[in-house]
């Protein structure tokens, strides 16, 4: 009997995203694939990714960091977006809105009920200078 090694990504690494045609069912499914395929043998921490069907682990670079479950290859987060290693996606803070091209645009800080406006979340330097419009505008 010939005994089959598969190899998989090293699952203590966080440093990957589920890309745009993977999710963690799918991962839940390779999970299960591999277990039934025989010997399992989980990449080293220093090289924790490996393209499905290889046996070849590897690290990603510094310019493209991150490795892609579905796009089985590494990239980096668009624009100015950062991974959030808890939901394996890139992602802005919440004061922020993600844009098509992947960058973190700030949310509007003027909210009115039309009587008079809210400037939430804004900064005293943002303050400032809606007052000086304002004055302008006036």
């Amino acid at each position: 009997m010939i005994s089959t090694t598969s190899y998989f990504y090293n699952p203590n690494d966080t440093n990957w995203v589920f890309g745009s045609k993977a999710n963690s069912n799918d991962l839940t499914q390779y999970y299960k694939t591999l277990s039934q395929q025989g010997n399992v043998t989980i990449c080293p921490a220093a090289t924790p990714y490996i393209i499905v069907g290889s046996n070849k682990c590897f690290a990603c670079n510094q310019t493209h960091p991150i490795f892609d479950m579905s796009l089985q290859a590494c990239v980096r987060c668009p624009g100015n977006s950062t991974l959030d290693t808890t939901t394996h996606q890139c992602s802005c803070p919440c004061t922020t809105y993600i844009n098509s091209e992947g960058y973190c645009i700030p949310k509007i800080p003027v909210y009115s009920n039309g009587n008079y406006m809210n400037l939430a979340a804004a900064s005293e330097t943002s303050i400032q200078e809606y007052e000086s419009l304002i004055k302008q505008a006036q």
